[in-house]
């Protein structure tokens, strides 16, 4: 019966292979270099001997100055005059002189062969050839390492033309964006209950807030300013229902009359609760506490007779909400409460809203609010309604306004339902754009609205 081999037989192989492989590869290696360089030595004497035969048949009457020729595969060439030869090179250069002298130089990237003036044997290096020096009649010669820096550099600059292309490329897009983003605007109106919006890009977009009217007719507040939201970053838009004339019914983001009261509408808001945070449907009811506490922005709906308020809302009858507290209510009806209004006939509601009171005597209105905004009172957190400690309303800390969720706005704008600009106390009149931008008004009339426009991508 025929065996195997054993296991140290094969191992033996193995090695003994592994030997003959380390002895034999350099070698290989070594031939096959000197083989290169023997063949790039051979083709540097046929271009000798082609340029001197080509120079006593065709040049030697009319030359009165030096020929430079480039020389690749098995010719060179300057001008008219081409000379072919026995070899086939890469690159490389040839010069003629006037009085028939002959110096080649050429390459293929590791190797050179060099011919000299006044020399008639071709010498190998390590390297490659540089230019021809005019002055001293020779050829440069770069070493391994110059030639390796020279071809570095060359990448390095094809990879830096590269970038400053796809810069120029990604320019040109993102300028193509923000033209075609510039007419976007959405506008939302009145529905109800809540809807989203989801930052189509990474942008800096502008928002702007209009709250509803009163029973009376008193308009609401203006609200805008600038956020830079993230790609896929959701906001939640709360449009003020329009006031009612009925009694005991309910108004969206504003409160339930009693007693055979009225409602006055509601403020307009936005919510942010956070980077990748769903919020359940109860924290998306429009007076839950946790969904009341993510609000960034709010303009104030007005009163029964007051309109709706800046900083502060407007006393009239019962008071106004501030920033840190919800104005007091009057004939047994409840105070308002943060972003609340007591019953009777309802109050304005805001960041905070007014007390309810008596339809005769009349309803204040609630206060706004936009974090970053120099004036207005911030809470502590998604768990607590209390405001900042040591915030007090008007104050001029613009850190007493910044929301604890980190979103804040720039550039914002405050005008109570008068038309009164407010910075952190009530400024000169302006009046408000309504909600198309085709017009400047006093203040809004009717439901709320709100608005929110592409600014620039980040």
């Amino acid at each position: 019966m025929k065996k195997g081999f054993t296991l140290i037989e094969l191992l033996a192989v193995i090695v003994i292979l592994a030997l003959v492989a380390l002895i034999s590869v350099p070698m290989i290696l070594n031939v096959i270099e000197k083989a290169k360089k023997s063949a790039l030595q051979d083709s540097a004497y046929g271009i000798v001997e082609a340029a001197n035969l080509y120079y006593a048949n065709d040049l030697s009457k009319e030359m009165n100055t030096n020929l430079s020729f480039s020389c690749s595969k098995n010719k060179c060439i300057s001008g008219i005059n081409e000379i072919k030869y026995k070899g086939n090179i890469d690159e490389g250069n040839l010069i003629i002189t006037k009085s028939g002298d002959t110096l080649v130089c050429i390459d293929n990237n590791l190797n050179y062969a060099l011919k000299q003036a006044n020399e008639n044997k071709v010498t190998i290096g390590n390297g490659s050839c540089g230019t021809y020096q005019e002055e001293n009649g020779t050829f440069e010669i770069l070493d391994a390492i110059d030639v390796q820096i020279e071809e570095l550099t060359a990448t390095n600059q094809q990879l830096l033309n590269q970038i400053a292309a796809l810069e120029t490329e990604l320019n040109a897009k993102q300028n193509k964006i923000n033209l075609l983003m510039d007419a976007v605007s959405y506008v939302y109106s009145y529905t109800g209950s809540y809807q989203r919006f989801e930052a189509p890009i990474n942008g800096t977009f502008k928002i702007q807030l209009w709250g509803a009217s009163g029973t009376l007719g008193n308009y609401g507040s203006y609200t805008s300013g600038e956020i830079k939201l993230n790609k896929g970053e959701i906001i939640y838009i709360y449009i003020g229902g329009s006031a009612s004339q009925l009694a005991n019914t309910t108004v969206f983001n504003n409160g339930t009359s009693s007693g055979g009261g009225q409602a006055s509408g509601g403020a307009t808001d936005i919510r942010y609760f956070g980077n990748n945070v769903t919020p359940t449907e109860t924290e998306l009811i429009w007076n839950n506490a946790v969904g009341l506490r993510s609000r960034i922005m709010v303009a104030a709906s007005a009163g029964r007779n007051a309109p709706g308020g800046g900083i502060s809302g407007i006393t009239y009858g019962t008071t106004g909400g501030t920033q840190i507290s919800g104005g007091s209510g009057t004939g047994g009806y409840g105070n308002g409460g943060f972003g609340t209004t007591g019953g009777g006939c309802t109050g304005g509601t805001g960041w905070y809203g007014s007390g309810g009171g008596n339809c005769a005597t009349g309803t204040g209105s609630g206060s706004s609010y936009i974090s970053g905004h120099t004036g207005c009172v911030s809470i502590t957190s998604n768990a607590s309604s209390t405001p900042l400690t040591g915030c007090t309303t008007g104050t001029t800390d613009k850190n007493c306004s910044l929301h604890y969720s980190g979103k804040i706005f720039t550039n914002t704008v405050m005008i109570d339902g008068n038309g009164y600009n407010w910075t952190n106390q009530i400024g000169t009149y302006t009046g408000m754009p309504n909600y198309s931008n085709s017009q400047n008004i006093v203040g809004n009339s009717g439901t709320g609205y709100a608005k929110i426009t592409f600014v620039s991508a980040n």
